[in-house]
């Protein structure tokens, strides 16, 4: 990793294409999510953070079970 700020950034933008492209459309979507979630709740950073490990939980038990989209 860099030595400045932000050089950190792009190990996130590059993480997703890994798994392909229902993992690129999650993260999007979970990108948003967590967003509206952060703003609705008067920027409450705590209630984003427990969605975040909601949709966590959930991917690894549907990952658990071979349920998850796109895995075979």
């Amino acid at each position: 990793m860099g030595d400045k700020p932000g050089d950190n950034q792009h190990s996130f933008r590059v993480f997703p294409y890994g798994q392909g492209a229902t993992g690129m459309l999650e993260n999007v979507w979970d990108g948003l999510l967590l967003g509206t979630v952060y703003l609705a709740c008067g920027r409450n950073l705590t209630a984003a953070i427990v969605a975040h490990g909601v949709t966590d939980t959930v991917d690894l038990l549907l990952m658990y079970l071979g349920k998850y989209p796109g895995m075979r």
